[in-house]
């Protein structure tokens, strides 16, 4: 992916800072299990697309802020976005850039791997979820990826000439 480049230089931070919103948008009801990983799906495709431009530090910062919002142990969530980007960035390298089957495995994998990182956290601070209800996000991530993916790839242009 060596011949993309942003937009504009901020266009990173703006998209993790609208999935941040959309992360702590309060959803009431069944709706709240079925909320996409708006944060996960944002880091995926930045570090597939530019994983020299999203650093291990930023997604740990945005994990302590989600925790300081919600008022979970502090390090849950910076935890668990550091082992996914380091997952994504690994995987990334063995796939192909266009292939969207690929894309959805990947996201399929690194959601889960997400999750079940926040869930090691939550086991060992005796706040394990009681149900199957809480996997449902990675379902609902992994069917609004190519929307989410297609709406950021618009944030970024193919350099001509290289």
């Amino acid at each position: 992916m060596e011949n993309l480049s942003l937009k504009f230089s901020g266009a990173i931070l703006l998209s993790l800072l609208g999935a941040f919103v959309l992360t702590l948008a309060p959803v009431n009801g069944v709706f709240g299990l079925w909320r996409p990983e708006w944060l996960v799906l944002v880091i995926i495709h930045w570090a597939i697309y530019f994983p020299d431009r999203i650093s291990y530090v930023l997604v740990g910062f945005l994990g302590l802020m989600l925790d300081a919002a919600w008022q979970l142990s502090l390090g849950q969530h910076s935890l668990s976005f550091v082992v996914l980007l380091y997952v994504v960035i690994r995987l990334s390298e063995r796939l192909s850039p266009n292939s969207l089957l690929q894309h959805l495995f990947m996201v399929l994998v690194a959601t889960s791997v997400y999750m079940l990182t926040n869930l090691w956290v939550l086991t060992a601070t005796d706040n394990n979820p009681a149900n199957w209800g809480y996997w449902y996000p990675v379902f609902t991530s992994l069917l609004i990826w190519p929307f989410v993916t297609g709406l950021l790839k618009r944030m970024h242009m193919e350099n001509q000439g290289r």
